[in-house]
């Protein structure tokens, strides 16, 4: 009944407006096009989510008890979320649910951490200005009141972030300075260490001098960068998936853009030759997903809504050519250096079997649930709240996925 009533409304409002607009015609196809934005809404929303799994091939195998997990001290563990910035009763039940397992690790000779996948504030990112007391409002609603009791050992956890594109709505230079000092451990606060905003010839004091030279750097470029997790097993590098899109996408016509895009292939793999055993990217937006951002999906339904709202499409989905270019890259460079490329900006738990050198997790469910369709690179799907954890060995990599229905433990082994 309520879309009846919003149909209703609709027409009475283009009725109207037809009278004052002077173009009928497009304001016709804008009506259509928010019909189509509300069944598109609809129907991502409706289905209820059931979790997949096939089976895995390969170096990668199902493993049903997970008593059989490495738990050794020199195992290195850490955790994997996304999209954790509605501050809503969501965020909140994740949040306990990732101390309660954080707690469950036994003694490690390096403590824990959580990897943070973009989207840490929505729907804008954080208010624009130092001081701003709408900024830190939102701090305190979103991580504050989420996060401040999670510890590992009675000391603060460490939480590495990069941003998503609601992040880039906003004022990022503020999570290289103003958030880094907020959240460096004092006060019983976790410890927020940001990527992709810092400048090599600007010092890292994280305070308002800094914030200022920061604004102020012309053509600033956000590289990739090493999170500085000294592990011995694995190389750790974080990258702004929103800036390399948007690179991708305005190189076609802005050709003198191409070597900003370079320097981050360069850097990349400057990053990845560390001859590590493993290697970790950690970035807003997946190579592999099967959710509403994977884009024409294979339903009628789908396509012909994603037809209608081609116009206000961008590089956010995977159907993009600017998209398309990025993903080739990743697979082409995962061919000299395998990796796990975490990610979230779909709203669910997903383990994609891209090749044999590339292995795509989803997890960007901390606070938001969209649906997600299995594909063939699909091993593991669920459209549901949770998280990833990590257990790492020189010679094994354990993922397991936790979500609030706390099933039976679902868990991988890639070797």
């Amino acid at each position: 009944m309520i879309y009846v009533q919003i149909y209703s409304y609709l027409t009475v409002l283009l009725r109207w407006c037809w009278k004052l607009v002077k173009y009928p015609l497009l304001l016709f196809v804008s009506y259509v096009l928010l019909v189509a934005s509300l069944g598109y809404y609809v129907y991502s929303r409706v289905a209820e989510p059931m979790p997949y799994q096939s089976q895995p091939s390969g170096r990668l195998k199902s493993v049903p008890d997970i008593s059989q997990r490495p738990n050794g001290k020199e195992v290195l563990t850490f955790f994997a979320l996304g999209d954790w910035g509605t501050a809503d009763q969501n965020q909140e039940q994740v949040a306990l649910l990732l101390a309660k397992n954080i707690a469950t690790v036994p003694d490690r000779t390096i403590r824990p951490f959580v990897l943070e996948a973009g989207d840490n504030v929505y729907e804008n990112g954080l208010a624009r200005g130092w001081d701003n007391p709408e900024m830190m409002a939102q701090l305190s609603r979103v991580i504050d009141a989420n996060y401040a009791d999670i510890h590992y050992q009675n000391e603060p956890i460490e939480f590495h972030v990069v941003a998503g594109n609601h992040d880039h709505r906003g004022d990022l230079r503020l999570w290289e300075t103003y958030v880094e000092d907020r959240f460096s451990g004092q006060d019983g606060r976790p410890i927020i260490l940001s990527y992709n905003q810092h400048h090599p010839d600007i010092p890292d004091t994280n305070d308002q001098k800094e914030y200022d030279a920061l604004n102020d750097a012309a053509g600033l470029i956000e590289l990739p960068e090493s999170m500085g997790i000294d592990s011995g097993v694995a190389t750790f590098i974080a990258i702004d998936s929103q800036k390399m899109l948007e690179l991708y996408s305005r190189v076609p016509n802005e050709p003198e853009l191409q070597s900003d895009l370079d320097a981050h292939w360069e850097q990349l793999e400057l990053l990845a030759s560390a001859g590590k055993s493993w290697l970790f990217i950690l970035a807003h937006h997946p190579v592999s997903t099967f959710g509403p951002h994977l884009g024409s999906q294979d339903s009628m339904p789908d396509r012909l809504l994603r037809a209608l709202l081609f116009f206000f499409e961008d590089y956010g989905n995977l159907d993009h050519p600017a998209y398309q270019s990025f993903i080739a890259d990743f697979e082409a460079f995962s061919d000299r250096h395998p990796m796990i490329f975490i990610a979230g900006h779909d709203h669910s738990l997903q383990l994609n079997a891209v090749s044999d050198s590339l292995l795509q997790v989803v997890s960007g469910s901390a606070a938001k649930t969209t649906f997600v369709n299995p594909g063939e690179e699909t091993i593991y799907s669920y459209a549901r709240h949770g998280f990833a954890r990590f257990d790492i060995t020189p010679s094994e990599v354990w993922i397991e996925f936790v979500d609030l229905d706390e099933n039976s433990p679902v868990l991988y082994r890639l070797n």
